[in-house]
């Protein structure tokens, strides 16, 4: 029989993820684990049309191939199913979301739910997307922790398991659907990126762009010249490009 602590914890990690994004620049997010699965894991997820079953033993997954669509201001469920190896364990819940694209989960709101210890199966809860979200891919980070909540979504701890995915955060104005949103963001492409003076964008079907800074920001506005933004005149840092309802992050040197 094994014994465990009230809090499952070990010394926290000071390792990072890098990741490229689709835009083609690098966002470093920190790296969160358990140490520890024998006993219980993450079986299932469900997010929009998320719907994965892993079997995975380690303490973290890269999941980020797997993705859905979601839209600003709107309501999704969420459920996670843990899986026990035999004996019927508390388990705690956290679901980080990375709203602004900006490398972490530690602005307002990036704890989008949580749920405290309970042997129910599956958990659900609802999560809605804000309004202010940066429109583009971005993380979303589901954390399972033995009999309490995570305290930090880089927190390192002994029993359960972590897994990343990649939400497409779409704005709700233009109606289109889901698959055609996901063409949208997966199609559009902006080089060279990192930029220093002028970013070409291709695979678009809209002459009007907007520039947002990584924490929501509007920088500018316009029109495409000839499927070009002079982007000269921005400060070096990462940024978002909208057009239309797709967004891609590109970093200015």
């Amino acid at each position: 029989m094994k014994s465990k602590d009230a809090a499952g914890n070990t010394s926290p990690s000071s390792n990072t993820v890098s990741v490229t994004t689709l835009s083609g620049g690098t966002v470093t997010y920190c790296s969160s684990s358990a140490s520890n699965t024998a006993d219980e894991r993450i079986g299932n997820v469900k997010f929009g049309t998320i719907n994965n079953t892993s079997t995975g033993t380690a303490g973290y997954e890269n999941f980020t191939s797997v993705s859905t669509n979601v839209t600003r201001g709107s309501a999704y469920t969420i459920s996670v199913t843990p899986s026990w190896t035999s004996t019927v364990y508390s388990e705690a819940y956290a679901v980080y979301i990375d709203y602004n694209g900006d490398g972490d989960f530690t602005d307002s709101g990036e704890l989008a739910w949580s749920k405290a210890g309970s042997t129910t199966t599956p958990v659900t809860g609802s999560i809605t997307i804000p309004a202010t979200a940066t429109v583009g891919s971005t993380r979303m980070r589901v954390m399972m922790k033995y009999s309490s909540i995570p305290t930090s979504s880089c927190e390192a701890y002994t029993y359960g398991q972590v897994e990343d995915y990649t939400l497409n955060i779409v704005s709700s104005g233009r109606g289109a659907s889901g698959s055609d949103i996901k063409d949208l963001i997966t199609d559009l492409r902006v080089y060279p990126n990192p930029v220093r003076d002028v970013l070409y964008i291709s695979n678009t079907t809209s002459e009007e762009y907007k520039i947002f800074d990584m924490g929501g920001k509007l920088i500018n506005s316009g029109k495409l010249d000839r499927g070009s933004v002079n982007v000269s005149g921005l400060i070096k840092g990462a940024y978002m490009i909208q057009i239309g309802e797709a967004g891609k992050r590109f970093i200015k040197n």
